[in-house]
């Protein structure tokens, strides 16, 4: 009788777990086939929902964060699995991640962006994915981030020399040189004819008369006469 009993306890309990690991197989396939369609209705590839991590990168290119959260993220997770001692504070990293980032996803499809909306879609995501998946809702692009944390990150690239301005021109006056041939340049002789006015007494001024003007001729024929 007992072991019939622990043979009834071993089957029941096999069928239990069987039934379990069917149902959340089932649950698994319907989130990611969610996420697929997620995925397609952003204009992403839908086999990126099945590949691990590279599925949170895509998520954070949807939604418009920053991809220094896909950092943080891949970050938190190898931390917590090198070291142990760690793993509830890394746990609780990801779980502000993930809070944030559920909210974009909420905001990017048009859903509600409520505490409590994100916290269900948080805990449950098959409602989320079913929503913005299979439902009518539309993939409306990234939205605002006013509320969104600014995750620090340090740049360990160096910053390229820049080439300085080139000096400003000269304000002061201008010295002409001596080639014409620059549209800036002043050239030093005008090409355009100079008038000169005639030499007062010459035959060409009328207002001088002639007569008054001394005789140049030899002294000898002024005494003769």
């Amino acid at each position: 009788m007992e072991e019939n009993g622990a043979g009834m306890m071993g089957g029941i309990l096999g069928g239990t777990l069987l039934c379990m690991f069917a149902i959340g197989f089932a649950l698994t396939v319907f989130l990611l086939a969610g996420l697929w369609k997620m995925f397609v209705k952003a204009g992403q590839p839908g086999w990126a929902a099945l590949v691990p991590f590279y599925n949170v990168y895509v998520l954070v290119q949807i939604v418009g964060l920053p991809v220094v959260w896909f950092y943080y993220y891949v970050i938190l997770i190898a931390v917590g699995t090198v070291l142990s001692f760690l793993a509830f504070f890394t746990s609780v990293g990801l779980l502000v991640l993930s809070y944030y980032m559920v909210r974009m996803i909420h905001r990017a499809y048009g859903q509600n962006d409520d505490s409590v909306s994100v916290i269900i879609s948080l805990f449950v995501p098959i409602v989320l994915t079913y929503r913005a998946g299979f439902g009518p809702a539309q993939y409306l692009g990234p939205q605002s981030m006013h509320d969104m944390p600014n995750l620090p990150w340090i740049d360990s690239m160096p910053a390229r020399p820049t080439a300085p301005p080139p000096p400003p021109p000269p304000t002061g006056s201008y010295i002409p040189t001596l080639s014409s041939n620059q549209p800036n340049e002043t050239p030093l002789v005008d090409a355009q004819p100079v008038n000169v006015p005639p030499v007062s007494g010459g035959p060409t001024d009328p207002g001088v008369d002639m007569g008054s003007l001394p005789q140049m001729g030899n002294n000898k024929d002024q005494q003769q006469q």
